[in-house]
């Protein structure tokens, strides 16, 4: 699944992936997998919050495009959520 998170002053957010993961240090959108029985936005929902800490409301959001790969046995969901959000440049700090 992948979430694109929009301010209403049309910025995206964007996230740095962990030096340890695949390919690290790449900006990406937040994202994940989605739980058995649970609907696609509210798995964006529940990604964002685990992963970046930031809570988002159902309804700000819609399902953009979900896509079946069968050559790769892949489920791809993008969701769409917007929250009033202030971007700012990111204070990177090392991690201990």
């Amino acid at each position: 699944m992948h979430i694109w998170i929009r301010n209403n002053k049309g910025e995206f957010l964007l996230t740095k992936r962990h030096p340890n993961k695949h390919y690290p240090h790449l900006w990406e959108c937040p994202g994940g997998s989605i739980v058995t029985g649970e609907s696609s936005l509210d798995g964006a929902i529940r990604e964002v919050e685990e992963e970046i800490g930031i809570s988002l409301l159902r309804t700000n959001g819609q399902l953009v495009k979900s896509e079946r790969r069968d050559c790769f046995n892949i489920f791809m969901t993008f969701g769409y959520l917007s929250k009033a959000l202030k971007l700012v440049t990111p204070n990177f700090r090392r991690r201990k």
